[in-house]
């Protein structure tokens, strides 16, 4: 039986292809990079309406405006942004690339 989630649960997401890695260099220190947005993967959705399969397109990002890209812990708007892209400027960065999104993020760790 599938569990039925109302409109204000967060949503789940499972997947099997992304990858997040941080740094083991000494100069990585702190940086996570990795793919969080896999092309042409099926990923199973689990959210109010009920559970279904989700594929994202490469083309989904065609013209998609990623210049102010927050980037949080679980997706949770109301805790700290640990990285943003901010204009080109900020301490993320995003490129679209054939497999998917490429993330480079340096964390303030020590604070």
């Amino acid at each position: 039986m599938t569990k039925k989630y109302s409109q204000n649960e967060l949503c789940t997401r499972s997947y099997h292809v992304a990858e997040l890695r941080a740094g083991e260099e000494e100069e990585e220190r702190g940086v996570v990079y990795g793919v969080p947005i896999v092309f042409n993967q099926d990923t199973v959705i689990r959210d109010w309406a009920g559970e279904f399969i989700e594929r994202i397109s490469p083309e989904a990002f065609n013209n998609t405006d990623m210049k102010d890209v927050r980037f949080f812990v679980n997706h949770d708007t109301s805790g700290v942004t640990l990285a943003r892209t901010k204009n080109g400027k900020g301490t993320m960065s995003l490129e679209v690339g054939k497999d998917g999104v490429h993330m480079r993020a340096v964390l303030d760790i020590d604070n």
